[in-house]
């Protein structure tokens, strides 16, 4: 089940994870690509959040309508997103995972995590 946004039942957010630093010019291009590219299939996008990490640039969509996990999952796909991920998203929505979506985690101390958690050192 997508993430619900708000008190809107009808809105779904597309996270698309870029490994890679780009320009605002180029940066500016992506978000209108995208944009048109969903208003193809006749979906809006409602509010776009950027966020810098270590490795480069996560985008969050929030879009006008409601999808399945799979079809979202599919979106992010065309939107450009890492491929590993999407196949790790998949593995997870086909293991029937609720929260299958996701960029990173966020610890107890408020850390973020990507990925595995870090060991111990021994």
């Amino acid at each position: 089940m997508p993430k619900r946004v708000g008190n809107n039942p009808r809105a779904t957010v597309l996270k698309i994870d870029k490994d890679v630093r780009i320009s605002p010019q180029l940066r500016v291009q992506y978000i209108q690509d995208s944009a048109r590219t969903l208003l193809r299939s006749r979906i809006r996008i409602l509010k776009i959040r950027t966020i810098l990490t270590p490795h480069g640039e996560h985008f969050e969509f929030t879009v006008n309508r409601r999808m399945n996990a799979q079809t979202t999952n599919d979106w992010q796909f065309r939107l450009g997103d890492d491929g590993k991920r999407v196949a790790f998203n998949q593995a997870r929505i086909d293991a029937g995972f609720a929260d299958w979506n996701k960029l990173f985690e966020v610890t107890k101390r408020g850390r973020v995590r990507k990925g595995r958690p870090k060991q111990p050192d021994a």
